[in-house]
């Protein structure tokens, strides 16, 4: 049901991800820290940074010294959201870790072509199971730097086409090893298999390259990447909700 939803609606699912995310974040922020200090610290600054601007050109020596007052008081203000930011700090990595897996790329959908690049160290024999269709093999110009440091290897580029959803296999073999890729419901992935599974060892000097299409979202009016819409929300989301629950 998420995936459908994450699916079929990418930019809902990213405001609700940004509004949840937001709201969690003045949350913990309003109750882990001392919102009476940090409202005096924030007014202080505010009214220094007011002085600054009417005595800049005056008066630039008194200028200064207002200036290393308000960085001093921007540095206490800073140290009392240390706690608040070290709870939401490793939550929101793993967070966003897996919005970019999931976000990042659009899925490989029944009927639509998708590349895989192949980097072996040998000569190799592919073979698809029912449900792919294997349009093309040949050699890949690749030119990105990670396959420059093994650049003695062979880049083998394959173009197949998923004709139905379900979990279809890509099997590939080499001399003394083999491996394969699994696509399931539509989106390909790799996966490590167990020599049991496989007719040879599994490849350890091998590896595997999807080349998924960069998703798109459209919104305001421009195809944006996940990233610069979440910002949006966030940034929208927080102002309003720093004001509702008066978060300093």
């Amino acid at each position: 049901m998420l995936a459908i939803f994450m699916t079929e609606q990418p930019l809902l699912f990213i405001m609700l991800v940004s509004l949840l995310i937001s709201l969690l974040t003045n949350i913990v922020t309003k109750y882990l820290t001392d919102q009476k200090e940090m409202k005096r610290l924030k007014e202080e600054i505010s009214a220094i940074q007011k002085e600054m601007r009417a005595v800049q050109s005056k008066e630039p020596e008194n200028a200064m010294k207002l200036q290393k007052k308000a960085m001093s008081l921007n540095f206490a203000y800073t140290k009392h959201t240390f706690k608040a930011t070290f709870y939401t700090f490793i939550p929101l990595i793993l967070l966003f870790g897996w919005l970019s897996f999931t976000l990042a790329y659009q899925p490989a959908v029944p009927g639509e072509q998708v590349s895989i690049d192949l980097f072996t160290a040998q000569p190799i024999e592919i073979s698809v199971s029912e449900g792919l269709s294997l349009n093309s093999v040949g050699i890949a110009e690749v030119q990105r730097g990670f396959w420059l440091w093994k650049s003695t290897h062979e880049v083998t580029r394959i173009n197949i086409t998923p004709l139905e959803e379900g979990e279809h296999f890509i099997f590939v073999s080499e001399d003394e090893c083999s491996s394969n890729i699994s696509i399931i419901s539509s989106r390909l992935i790799t996966e490590k298999q167990d020599s049991s599974k496989l007719p040879k060892e599994p490849c350890t000097n091998s590896e595997i390259s999807i080349n998924y299409k960069p998703n798109r979202i459209f919104f305001l009016g421009i195809n944006m990447r996940w990233i610069w819409v979440f910002i949006i929300f966030s940034m929208l989301f927080s102002t309003i909700l720093k004001k509702a629950l008066k978060v300093y």
